[in-house]
């Protein structure tokens, strides 16, 4: 779930300051029954679509993902 405003704008003295948003994250291992919950929050210089913020935290995971892969496979 993620929920964004843009009602800081009003509070902060920061030029650049588009919105704030706050991003939930629940995980679920079928095979253990593990639940992980995360919570984070961003700003943005630039008012986005729930849709963009969504892209841009995925795609920091895809990041970080890659290298696991990559260091997983050099040192086996």
């Amino acid at each position: 779930m993620i929920i964004i405003s843009s009602m800081l704008n009003d509070y902060l003295n920061w030029s650049k300051l588009g919105q704030a948003f706050k991003f939930e994250r629940r995980d679920t291992t079928l095979s253990i029954g593990k639940f992980a919950y995360e919570l984070q929050y961003g700003l943005t210089e630039e008012k986005a679509s729930p849709k963009r913020l969504l892209d841009i935290v995925r795609s920091e995971w895809g990041i970080e993902n890659g290298l696991h892969y990559r260091l997983d496979v050099t040192y086996e």
